[in-house]
């Protein structure tokens, strides 16, 4: 966001009448919105320049915690989600992870090893990870041999069936 001057002065007014004993800390209040009261280990409780950040409203602010005080940010457009900036919730497509966020549809570990190596990330599969004990068998579109299957296919065959609700044609397979 770029610097708004008005927004810093308002927020150092605060900051100097809660220092000077005018306002109270905003964590001893209740949250405006929800009513929480803050607690030892939580995020602290901010004030929120709800009229905004012109002189003569510098001082009219609110304590709300914190996922309130986001939930009034994204309400007034200040915030915006991350969409549109290459972040997908999709699960990785080299080791299957489903922690976010990905970039180029990797999780980190994958996306770093790739960047660093130029080749996707060799994956093991414990049986813990697949749910069964590892043994290699073959496709039953394809025939390939691997020991990552969902519904009898490989990885590629199940992606083309799913996406397309047929076989994945034999002039697709590479040698």
């Amino acid at each position: 966001m770029p610097y708004d001057p008005s927004k810093a002065r308002a927020h150092r007014l605060v900051w100097l009448a809660v220092r000077a004993g005018a306002l109270p800390r905003p964590s001893a209040l209740p949250c405006t919105d929800c009513g929480s009261v803050w607690t030892a280990g939580r995020a602290r409780h901010h004030y929120d320049h709800s009229l905004g950040y012109a002189l003569e409203h510098a001082l009219d602010v609110q304590p709300v915690c914190v996922s309130c005080h986001v939930k009034r940010g994204f309400a007034r457009g200040e915030y915006r989600p991350r969409t549109g900036q290459g972040v997908t919730t999709t699960a990785c497509r080299v080791c299957g992870s489903a922690t976010g966020p990905f970039r180029l549809r990797r999780c980190g570990r994958c996306r770093t090893y790739w960047l660093n190596h130029g080749v996707e990330r060799p994956v093991v599969f414990t049986p813990a990870k697949l749910g069964r004990p590892l043994s290699a068998e073959s496709c039953s579109n394809c025939g390939k041999v691997s020991t990552r299957y969902a519904n009898g296919r490989c990885p590629a065959c199940n992606t083309y069936h799913h996406k397309t609700g047929r076989e994945r044609p034999s002039r697709l397979f590479h040698a």
